[in-house]
């Protein structure tokens, strides 16, 4: 689909070049003029735009914004729906994953100096996670995002996630489950970020 093929001893070579990044520069600009209009909306309507383009690009019918939030028996049914032997292998890695950030928060890296260095760290109250949907299940992602900040001491934290077509992924919400992740929402792409960014 982006594969472009350009051999350099070709008579119009640079020409072609130029042609090939000139046709980037403007799909990225009209991905940029895009994204910046969702924000636009976001910033001035609120939840009304987030519905809207929540709509738009996952195909939902969304009417208010407290359909977003996802129950905890949808989360516990999702984990059921894994099999047990997956469910035991996101255990294990989140308990490997979060052993490994305890480990890096009480090292102590001070013997190479003669005086004394200290560190403290002081965790966020709250920790948006977003992971992405569709096509794709990332729950490593939910993983490997949540450890680091559990093990800092964050105290709340909370997992966005695109739901297309009414059905959100079994995967992603059991690996909230494993992670222990506070709230759950299925909300994604730009609308996601600037909602939660301006706290609609």
């Amino acid at each position: 689909m982006f594969k472009k093929i350009l051999d350099s001893k070709e008579k119009y070579f640079s020409k072609r070049l130029n042609d090939f990044l000139s046709s980037r520069t403007e799909y990225n600009k009209n991905i940029s003029e895009s994204v910046s209009k969702i924000i636009k909306e976001i910033r001035e309507s609120g939840d009304k735009a987030v519905i809207k383009n929540t709509n738009k690009f996952d195909n939902r019918n969304l009417i208010n914004s407290d359909q977003f939030l996802i129950s905890t028996s949808q989360i516990r049914e999702s984990r059921l729906n894994v099999d047990e032997e997956i469910i035991k292998a996101m255990e294990f890695a989140f308990n490997r994953i979060l052993n490994f950030h305890n480990a890096a928060l009480a090292k102590d890296d001070n013997d190479q100096f003669e005086g004394k260095i200290s560190r403290i760290s002081r965790p966020l109250e709250k920790v948006l996670i977003y992971t992405p949907g569709g096509k794709a299940s990332y729950p490593s992602s939910v993983l490997m995002t949540s450890g680091p900040a559990k093990a800092a001491g964050v105290k709340e934290l909370i997992l966005t996630s695109p739901m297309q077509n009414e059905k959100i992924n079994d995967l992603t919400l059991a690996a909230a489950s494993v992670a222990g992740i506070d709230r759950v929402y299925s909300v994604g792409g730009v609308q996601a970020l600037a909602a939660f960014s301006f706290g609609t």
